[in-house]
């Protein structure tokens, strides 16, 4: 437990806009306790409805307290590191799940909307945190039912596949996160299998106007240092492929 403390509180810096990452995570003292009693005062006279495999899911506060923080946060280290800097103010997660990442990046953008398919994901997500706009939609159809609506950021944390080119009409930066090449030669040379944009990690790209052809963030290879890219880093490897 002291170690994973140390660990949160080395990789994950004090991010200027992203507070509840200190308060929750990386704060050496009390900030799991924070947490749960964060999380215990949202959930105080609420009834949730269970739905099979989804509701035991990590990213589930319910049923994953203590581990929701740790699969949410390190895998979007990437994004909190780069968006905390940028001057952005609206935000839709795709696949937001219960609403934990939402309710997290809130911090930094004055307009935040998480959408989900699952109705029973969407439900707990209003109940968890009513501040926050939750819709239970297809990505399609939300914007099918919004054809004006444009954000600043689109984030898609191992979400649905996304049609690239419809989804940029609605936002400046599209963010993917959860990318895994098949093939050795997508991978390292042509990226062929990737979004053409800005790639923060091997597993996370930014796609924008900005970047005209691929682009290494100068912070890239510092991932591979932490468990999590680790894991995904050995994973590529018994899966045959290379993952840059």
């Amino acid at each position: 437990m002291i170690l994973k403390k140390i660990y949160n509180k080395i990789l994950h810096k004090n991010y200027r806009n992203f507070p509840k990452i200190k308060k929750f995570y990386t704060n050496f003292f009390n900030s799991r306790t924070a947490w749960i009693d964060e999380l215990s005062l949202r959930m105080e006279n609420k009834n949730f409805e269970m739905d099979g495999k989804y509701s035991f899911s990590p990213h589930s506060p319910i049923t994953n307290p203590y581990k929701v923080l740790d699969w949410l946060i390190d895998r979007l280290q990437p994004f909190f590191e780069y968006f905390d800097k940028k001057n952005v103010s609206s935000i839709l997660e795709i696949g937001c799940g219960y609403g934990v990442s939402t309710w997290i990046i809130q911090d930094k953008f004055k307009e935040a909307t998480g959408l989900d398919i699952s109705k029973n994901a969407i439900d707990t997500a209003n109940k968890l945190f009513p501040e926050i706009n939750f819709v239970q939609s297809d990505v399609s159809e939300y914007f099918k039912k919004n054809p004006n609506k444009k954000f600043d950021v689109i984030l898609s944390c191992y979400g649905p596949p996304i049609n690239l080119e419809e989804i940029m009409k609605h936002c400046n930066y599209f963010v993917r996160v959860g990318y895994r090449p098949k093939k050795i030669n997508g991978a390292i040379f042509k990226m062929n299998e990737k979004y053409q944009g800005l790639q923060l990690a091997f597993s996370t790209t930014v796609v924008s106007e900005e970047f005209k052809k691929n682009q290494i963030y100068k912070f890239y290879f510092k991932y591979y240092l932490s468990p999590f890219f680790f894991r995904n880093f050995v994973d590529s490897i018994t899966k045959k492929f290379i993952p840059l």
